[in-house]
Order: structure tokens, then sequence, then C-alpha cells
């Protein structure tokens, strides 16, 4: 996603800013629900789940784990794919199945994971499944004398990469970085010879070109080097010697965006103890330290995200003073660190669940309850921007798309005397992402879609919908909501502001003779004109 704008004139013509973005017309949605009248339907699990993969689209679709009751009797777990108010997409548990997990959602809804099966003499295997959009499930082939799969990640257009392990020994199992296309095609990702036969290989992200992020351990050494995979398996070797000459004695790469660029961890050694530091290879391979935060000792730096601006995201634990204190950081591409607000430091805070960040540096995690962090790392509780009234008395963020969906696990307090349970949420905040930029139809571009959306339903009464261009979430679909498109309109958003070149005002009268009934509008696309032919100056108030 490529959009370089200045939030300054989004906020004016919204009316929405960093610390009034507690309105009440901020739109929440609930995963597949439950009746506690007839005891049946649906609970999220009570207890975390590690999201290792995207879990969220950028349309809004959420896969959310999800427990079946009947007659309050919890029966077996099973996954759904939802989104705002459309029919929810389950995922049926097969009785063959000991276990099933869904991890990872793509932007064309295909799910992945994986299942586990016993076969006749009681020996237990975990398979890699891929799910359409409709649902059904597929399983995907594993080498020769596999015996486990964990499924890693899926892009935008189903491939799927994970982890297989191969028997090499009656005692012995071998790890292998594998990748699925969704045509079928399995391959094993290829290790330089120098490596040695018996290493092993880890994939643990792919971007939508097919480049891959991962590590080989070199049987020699026994110890892990970060490689980056590309789309033909061509192996790029990540360098151990970063820009402040620090010479690492491995690594693992974590994260890969759009561009190639890759971020992970180093090891190092401080005297005979060993640490780990953070790192960011550029697409070039250039490899650049993420520098710590101030303190009296650095232990370790753990990764969690990275954007397609290059900032990363990630935890550090150092000593300050007699204490141990975790923090969280978001480096610059240029290595340089910045913490994002804690709700507190001491060491005996929970864990930390994954946490993302979007293209705007907006981020969402535990802290140790829900938190959303701005861009300037300020934070607020995620249950401060619910509108008031609302049956929601926690939530708990674990993803954040680009065009401004967070999702995550909540408290949901049903009207009347039935108890609080657990259920998936998603929450829609126009000012994160770029449907507030006039994105109606969530493909992170502001062109004649979204104009044709908002000339269909100007005017309108919304009713509660997020697909009819109301940016501002008034509820109604208006003058402002053009407005933002006339703001933004282009084909490229990256090459924003637009010259007075912009068609916005023919594309407008184009877009409103596609209605059925057009409106005349003849002033308002004046307007419309005018402010396309200014907004170069506008934009940057």
């Amino acid at each position: 996603m490529k959009i370089v704008l200045s939030k300054v004139a989004l906020w004016l013509f919204l009316g929405i800013t960093a610390t009034n973005a507690t309105a009440g017309n901020l739109a929440i949605f609930g995963s597949p629900g439950f009746d506690w009248a007839t005891g049946t339907g649906y609970k999220s699990p009570q207890f975390p789940i590690w999201f290792i993969s995207t879990t969220l689209t950028n349309d809004g679709a959420v896969l959310t784990p999800l427990s079946y009751f009947e007659s309050n009797v919890e029966q077996f777990r099973t996954h759904s794919v939802w989104r705002a108010h459309e029919q929810a997409t389950i995922y049926a548990v097969n009785p063959d199945h000991i276990s099933q997990e869904l991890i990872g959602l793509s932007d064309s809804r295909h799910a992945v994971g994986q299942i586990g099966l016993m076969d006749e003499l009681g020996e237990y295997t975990s398979y890699f499944a891929r799910w359409s959009p409709e649902g059904d499930g597929q399983l995907l082939p594993m080498p020769d004398n596999s015996n486990s799969g964990d499924a890693t990640d899926i892009n935008a257009n189903g491939v799927v990469v994970g982890v297989v392990g191969t028997r090499v020994s009656e005692t012995s199992t071998r790890t292998r970085a594998m990748r699925w296309t969704l045509d079928g095609t399995t391959s094993e990702m290829a290790i330089p010879s120098h490596f040695g036969e018996v290493s092993d290989s880890h994939s643990r992200a792919i971007n939508k070109h097919g480049q891959v992020a991962g590590s080989i351990r070199n049987s020699a050494f026994n110890k892990w080097f970060p490689v980056r995979w590309e789309a033909d398996d061509n192996v790029v070797e990540l360098s151990l010697t970063t820009n402040t000459e620090l010479t690492a004695i491995g690594g693992t790469a974590q994260n890969i965006n759009s561009s190639g660029a890759v971020a992970g961890t180093l090891d190092y050694q401080e005297g005979s103890l060993n640490r780990s530091t953070g790192a960011y290879w550029t697409p070039e391979g250039d490899v650049i330290e993420l520098r710590h935060l101030p303190s009296d000792q650095h232990f370790w730096t753990q990764i969690l995200d990275m954007n397609d601006r290059g900032e990363v995201l990630g935890t550090e634990e150092s000593r300050i003073g007699s204490g141990t204190v975790e923090r969280l950081v978001k480096w610059s591409p240029d290595g340089t660190p910045h913490e994002l607000h804690r709700a507190d430091v001491s060491s005996g805070n929970p864990l930390f669940f994954p946490m993302e960040l979007n293209e705007f540096g907006y981020a969402v995690g535990l802290d140790p309850g829900g938190k959303f962090w701005y861009p300037n790392g300020d934070a607020v509780d995620l249950k401060s921007l619910l509108p008031p009234g609302s049956e929601w008395t926690g939530l708990s963020g674990l993803a954040i798309s680009d065009t401004g969906w967070v999702s995550g696990r909540g408290a949901f307090n049903p009207a009347g005397d039935a108890p609080v349970y657990a259920r998936g949420f998603a929450m829609l905040l126009p000012f994160a992402g770029t449907y507030g930029l006039g994105d109606a139809n969530f493909d992170e571009l502001i062109d004649f879609a979204d104009l044709l959306i908002v000339a269909q339903n100007y005017e309108l009464e919304t009713n509660g919908s997020v697909d009819m261009g109301d940016f501002d979430l008034d509820g109604i679909v208006g003058f402002n909501d053009l407005l933002v498109v006339a703001q933004n309109y282009g084909s490229d958003p990256a090459l924003l502001p637009i010259t007075s070149n912009s068609n916005f005002a023919s594309d407008w009268i184009t877009a409103r003779a596609m209605v059925p009934e057009p409106t005349s509008l003849i002033s308002l696309v004046c307007a419309g004109g005018m402010l396309a032919r200014r907004r170069g100056r506008v934009l940057f108030l």
C-alpha cells in the first residue's frame, strides 16, 4: 500500500483528530454470537491465541477461532470468516480430525492452517490445509516421510509457506521450508550447498510478489542464518555485518514487505553472554541495525511486524538500574528507535501478543489490555474508542489493516441479564487508513470505483453499512464524503497531491449518469471540480 499524504488535511475535513478520535460514530461489529436464551451459538475461545499470520483482510473480513456450544456444553472448536453484517462462513470440524487450526487469511479470503490426523497405528501427523473462500478444505501435499507441518503465512494470491518436519532416521527429524501455489504446485525451498545436507530451513513470511523471509541452519556451526527466497526460488543470503560494524554470529529473518525489505534479529556475543539486536535488510541487501533505547544493559530484541514504509515494530528487554523492563519500540528504516507508550513497564506484565503495524504507522496490541498506538507513540485503550452505551466492555487488538480496520477478541456484554462472554470483533477507524481518504471499496486506491459508490448512494442513509461511501460515518452519504474523494482522487495515490489535470469533475458526471435515477448536482460538480483543481494547495495546509 502506497499513500503519502498529510493527515492534517484529512482531519480538517473529517473533523477527526488524534485527541478526539473517540467520537461515537465509529463502527464496531461482532463475530457469530451466542444465544444465552437457548444456550446455542458460538463463543471465541477464552484462552490466548497466537495469531502467526494475517487474520484481517483490507475489506474487513476476519478469521476468528470459535467454540460451539449447545445447552452450554462445549463440543468442539471451529473457525469462521465474517465481515460486518455479512453472512459468516463457518468452517465445519471434520470428526476424523484430531485438531484443526486456521492461522492465516488472505485478501482473496483463502484461509490456511493445519489439521491433525491419527492413523490406524495411533501415530499423529500434522498436515497443511488451505480453505477456499466458500469454506471448502484441501489438504496440501506433504513430502515423503513427513510427520509434522506448520503453516506460517499466506499472501494475497493464496500462496502458502510453511515448515515441514521430515524423518531422516528413527530418532531424527529435519525441517524444511515449503511453498504451495494456488494451483497446487508444491516446492521445497532451496538450500545452498555450503550449508550442509543435514541443515534445516524455516520460512516465516511471504509478500505479494512471492518473496519469502526465512532462515537456514548451518549444520557445521549449529547456527541459524537469515535469507530471502526470491519468487523463482533463488536464495539471497542476508548480511551479518551491519552499518554500525556489528558482526553477528547468526540471525533470523521474520518479516518481509512488498518491496522485498526484511526485518529480523541478529545474534551476537557480549563477553560470554549471548544477545540479540533488531535488523532491517534493505531490498538491495544492506543491513541496518535497529538501535536500542537508552538503558544500562540491553538483553534482547523481538521483531513483531513491518510495514511497506520500512517501519519495524517490536519489543526490547533491558536493564535500567536494578530492574528489568520490556519496552515497545517502533524503528524508522534508518534504525532510529521510538518508544511506544506503555501502561506499565514492570517485568511482571503478561506476555505480549502479536501486534500489527499498518502503512500509516498505527499499531494495535496488548499492554496488558487492548491498546491502540498513534504514529507518534501515544496510546489509548481500544475500549475508549467505543461508542457510548456499547455492549463491548473490553477489546484486545490483534490486527490492523491499511484501510483502517482493527480486529481481535473482546468481552461482549449482551443486553439483559446474560453474562459477558468472549467474542471476536472488528472496528472501522476511518482516520487510521485509506477508508478515511475516500477508499469506499477498500482496495487502497481512490479512483472511479469509489466515486461511483458515492454517486450511487448520495444523500442516502447508510443504516450502519460501511460499504456506501460514508467516510465520516455520520450515517448519511453527503457532500463531506464527496469532498474527501475529491481531495484524494487519482489512479495512483502515491502521486498525491493531484495536479490541475484531474478529471474528477467529468468522472462525477459520468458516475451520476450511471445511477438509475440521476439527480441534478451541477453546483456540486462545480464545487468538486474547483476543489480538485486547488487541492494541491489544500492537502498540505
